[in-house]
C-alpha cells in the first residue's frame, strides 16, 4: 500500500489500483526509494498544486508512463521521482528573499525600491507577483515606474523619446510607435533586471548586455543588478563570460551539475543500488526525442535552432518543475503533443521573445542622437 496526496485529500492506492509495469521490480522500488520520493512530490503538490494540471498527480504519472514502451517505463518512474518541485509558495518566498538581499546590499526595500531604482522586469506577471508578495506600493504609478518590460522595451523607448525631443521628423519605421517616459528614470543609481529563471543563461546574458549598451549610449553609469529566482551553474558561467563583472547577479536558488541528467557529475539517482539507473534514464530521454519531438511537425522550426532537445532546450538537462515547467527541463516532464503523450507537467509556451536585430537598430540610432 502506498499513499498519494492530491487536492488536500489523502488517497490510498494498493499495487492493484495503480498497475506498475512488469519491468518495475520490487528491488528497484526499494533501492531507489521510489515510493517515498513520489509521495513527497505529491505532498508538495497538495500544498502548491501544479497550475496547469487537469488531473490528480498519480493519474498524470500513470498516464505518462503507460504511453511509453515497456522497456522504458522503469526509467520513467525513476525520472519522475527525481523531480525538483518549485511550487507557488517557494516562488513567493524566493521573491521575498531577493528583496531582502537588495536591502542588505544596496539599502533598497519595499519603501524606496521604485523611487531609487529603475526596475526592468522580463515579464509583467512576474513583476506583479514580486511587488505583491513584498507589499511594494506604486507599481501602477508612472511617476515611479515606467511600464516597460525588459531591456528591449527600454532601448526602443529611450530611442523614441530622444528622437522626438531632437527632431519633429520621425523615420517611417518608428512613426506609429508611441514613446514612453523612460528618460525620466535613467539617472537612478540602480537598474534592476527581474528574472524568474536563468537556466541556459542565454536570455539573461542578452538582457544584461543590452542594458549595459543602453546605459553607455545614454552616458549614464548605473549599478546594473540582475535578480533571479533560479539559476544554474552553467548559466552563471555564461553570463560572467559574456557580460563581465560590471553587473551583479543575485539569485535565490542555484542548481549545479549534480542536478543535470546529462552531466557526468549527476547525482539525482545517487544512493540507488542499481548503477544502471542513470544510463536507463538517458536511454529513455534519447528514445523520447527521436520518436516524439523529432517527428513532431510542430517542432520543425524549433529544431532549426535547437537541433538536439534530448535533454530539453539547449540540452540543459534539468528535472526542475515550476508553476510553468521550463522548456529547459527534460521533455518527458512537459511535452504534450504528437501521438497523445501527456507529460505530467504541461507547460504554456512563453509569449516573451528574445530579439536582437531590432535592438541593434535602435541602439545605433540612439547613439547618433546623443
Amino acid at each position: 500500500m502506498f499513499r498519494a496526496t492530491t487536492d488536500g485529500q489523502d488517497m490510498s492506492y494498493s499495487p492493484s489500483s495503480v498497475e506498475f509495469p512488469v519491468t518495475l521490480t520490487p528491488g528497484t522500488i526499494e533501492d531507489a526509494k521510489l515510493i517515498p520520493k513520489m509521495n513527497s512530490i505529491a505532498d508538495l503538490e497538495s500544498v502548491s498544486p501544479y497550475p496547469r494540471a487537469t488531473k490528480p498527480f498519480w493519474q498524470r504519472i500513470d498516464s505518462a508512463v503507460r504511453y511509453l514502451p515497456t522497456e522504458h517505463r522503469q526509467a520513467a518512474y525513476l525520472l519522475f521521482s527525481s523531480v525538483i518541485y518549485f511550487g507557488d509558495r517557494m516562488v513567493d518566498d524566493s521573491w521575498r528573499f531577493l528583496l531582502r538581499e537588495l536591502k542588505r546590499e544596496y539599502g533598497l526595500d519595499d519603501e524606496n525600491l521604485l523611487e531609487d531604482a529603475l526596475v526592468l522586469p522580463e515579464d509583467p506577471a512576474n513583476f506583479k507577483r514580486f511587488v505583491h508578495c513584498n507589499d511594494i506600493k506604486g507599481r501602477l504609478d508612472t511617476d515611479k515606474h515606467p511600464r516597460l518590460w525588459g531591456a528591449s522595451d527600454a532601448v526602443r523607448d529611450a530611442c523614441l523619446s530622444k528622437l522626438l525631443d531632437s527632431s519633429p521628423r520621425v523615420p517611417r519605421k518608428l512613426r506609429k510607435t508611441k514613446p514612453s517616459s523612460i528618460l525620466h528614470f535613467i539617472n537612478r543609481k540602480y537598474w534592476i533586471l527581474l528574472y524568474d529563471y536563468a537556466l541556459s543563461g542565454r536570455s539573461l546574458s542578452s538582457e544584461i548586455s543590452k542594458t549595459q549598451n543602453l546605459a553607455q549610449s545614454l552616458n549614464v553609469d548605473p549599478k546594473i543588478v540582475a535578480i533571479v529566482q533560479i539559476m544554474t551553474e552553467e548559466a552563471e558561467r555564461l553570463i560572467r563570460k559574456e557580460c563581465g563583472s560590471r553587473s551583479r547577479l543575485i539569485y535565490s536558488v542555484k542548481l549545479d551539475e549534480r542536478f543535470k541528467v546529462n552531466s557526468p557529475k549527476c547525482q539525482l539517482f545517487e544512493g540507488n543500488k542499481n548503477k544502471n539507473s542513470l544510463k536507463s534514464v538517458r536511454r529513455l530521454c534519447t528514445w523520447f526525442f527521436q520518436n516524439l519531438i523529432r517527428k513532431d511537425p510542430e517542432y520543425e522550426n524549433t529544431l532549426q535552432l535547437n537541433r538536439d532537445m534530448t535533454y530539453g532546450f539547449f540540452n540543459t538537462g534539468l528535472t526542475l518543475v515550476t508553476p510553468n515547467c521550463p522548456s529547459n527541463s527534460i521533455p518527458l516532464l512537459w511535452y504534450n503533443r504528437f501521438g497523445r503523450y501527456e507529460g505530467p507537467y504541461p507547460r504554456i509556451e512563453s509569449r516573451i521573445t528574445q530579439t536582437t536585430r531590432g535592438d541593434r537598430y535602435y541602439l545605433g540610432l540612439l547613439r547618433r542622437l546623443m
